[in-house]
């Protein structure tokens, strides 16, 4: 049996990442994941849906993440 480790959602500015593969009985890493390019700026109504907080604009969202919010 396996797990996967480290997965990464993308967002509008950074990639993500798949996650490694790991054995569940040995923790031996079976697998490499691979990047996820970051999903790009999509606007509805003014706001960013791809970046941390859909409701909020994309102001308020660049600010959330430089203060650390959003973590």
């Amino acid at each position: 049996e396996t797990e996967t480790r480290d997965h990464k959602d993308p967002t509008c500015i950074e990639p993500g990442y798949t996650g490694d593969t790991y054995c569940t009985v040995c923790g031996e890493k079976t697998a490499s994941g691979s990047a996820i390019p970051a999903t790009g700026h999509s606007y509805v109504n003014g706001s960013c849906t791809n970046f941390f907080f859909p409701s909020r604009s994309l102001s308020q969202s660049v600010i959330s993440w430089i203060t650390g919010a959003a973590k």
